[in-house]
């Protein structure tokens, strides 16, 4: 009687998972979510994740139909579109233009949402068009079997499946991996100018005066300066602070440890450009209680900072003089 009963169960079990993974499909119903002229027409997308948080693309586009004619641009508080990572959302749009859906043969009149991960949704992307027109998109279970994922498209009676790889180009794009982590990768002139507050302490001075470099006045060892502008100007950020979390928050940007200020030249126009680093995160685990909030003149977001990264902007003025007989 014991193995009737265990047969029975693992009958049971098999069930279901032929029910959720070996759904069927009908391999000749594909057809793409959004067309050239969706994409053109596109005004706004909504990108909801299980954790509640939310991104928002805005979106404008050029008059052609042709692809490298569609530009992205994002709209995140405090951040200038120059500092997003303009590699993410090309691999975005990509999968946004492979959002095929496969039809499958399975009603939710015969099922219930939740079998499919899909109430509540894992991810949800909404669509808004120009026209005021909306479209939703919602991502369930992950089926191994066929790699793909449970889809819903707004009303629709019919479960769907997408294509794993473009379900995962879709939403792992958030609020953090959008940024771009050089802070200063945007700078693409010559630094000529350089002024360091050490808590609040003014103690260093760079200038470069007839294409050599002077330390407060004094005559600089290139080789170490040109590494403190190439240690600045290259520091990447370990994450960044939501902006849902800068209420009420100062992050020691009014008592610094550190404070830089240097002019960039481009062309004839000379750009005042800062790096301001607070205090230290003191909500971190132990292996990582190293990070300290910065922010610069273009992102009033807050970067993280680790401090063997930005430790060799700590360097002394001693370290920066010319060394004796350095130039025969």
């Amino acid at each position: 009687m014991r193995e009737v009963a265990f047969i029975g169960a693992i009958f049971i079990l098999l069930a279901g998972y032929v029910f959720l993974y070996d759904l069927p499909v009908s391999r000749n119903n594909r057809s793409l979510l959004l067309s050239s002229t969706d994409l053109h027409n596109l005004r706004e997308i909504k990108i909801k994740q299980a954790n509640h948080q939310e991104l928002r693309l805005l979106f404008s586009a050029a008059g052609s139909s042709k692809k490298e004619d569609l530009s992205l641009r994002v709209s995140l508080p405090g951040i200038e579109n120059s500092l997003l990572s303009q590699e993410r959302l090309k691999k975005f749009l990509i999968h946004l233009e492979r959002i095929e859906l496969e039809q499958t043969l399975l009603s939710l009149q015969d099922s219930e949402l939740s079998d499919f991960g899909l109430d509540p949704a894992n991810a949800q992307l909404v669509f808004l068009f120009k026209s005021g027109h909306k479209v939703s998109l919602d991502l369930g279970k992950y089926n191994p079997l066929v790699d793909s994922r449970y889809a819903l498209v707004s009303s629709s009676s019919w479960v769907q499946l997408i294509d794993e790889n473009v379900a995962q180009g879709l939403i792992s794009l958030d609020k953090v991996s959008i940024r771009e982590a050089g802070i200063f990768a945007t700078i693409t002139g010559e630094i000529g100018w350089l002024s360091r507050e050490i808590e609040g302490e003014s103690d260093l001075m760079l200038e470069l005066e007839n294409s050599r470099w002077m330390v407060n006045g004094e005559p600089g060892d290139p080789r170490f300066i040109d590494q403190l502008v190439d240690n600045l100007t290259g520091l990447k950020a370990k994450g960044f602070v939501l902006e849902d979390e800068i209420a009420g928050k100062d992050f020691g940007f009014y008592d610094p440890l550190l404070e830089i200020t240097f002019r960039e030249q481009v062309g004839t126009e000379n750009k005042i450009r800062m790096l301001t680093i607070g205090a230290r995160v003191d909500d971190l685990p132990d292996s990582d209680d190293s990070l300290y909030y910065a922010r610069t003149d273009s992102s009033a977001v807050p970067y993280l900072l680790d401090y063997k990264d930005f430790k060799p902007l700590l360097v002394s003025k001693a370290a920066l003089t010319a060394i004796e007989d350095f130039e025969k």
